[in-house]
């Protein structure tokens, strides 16, 4: 092999593992958001409920598995 197929397969794979970084990393950034928000939700919604702390997290936690990509669904489950 010359010089620039390794070149290039590097590249390449180094490009592929940037694009799985950066998908990563905005994912978990956008499940962050969102489990602020629906925690704030669940509080609001359970404020008046005494001992509801399992309901809001239950609340919470369908939420997040419901807000999770297709493919992530396989490896979290609620």
């Amino acid at each position: 092999m010359s010089g620039i197929n390794i070149y290039s397969i590097v590249m390449t794979a180094l490009m592929v593992i940037f694009g799985f970084l950066c998908s990563y990393i905005r994912t978990k950034t956008n499940l962050i958001n969102k489990a602020g928000d629906f925690i704030n939700k669940a509080e609001e919604d359970y404020k008046d409920v005494s001992k509801a702390g399992s309901e809001k997290f239950n609340f919470v936690v369908v939420a997040l598995h419901n807000a999770l990509p297709a493919p992530m669904k396989l490896f979290f489950t609620e």
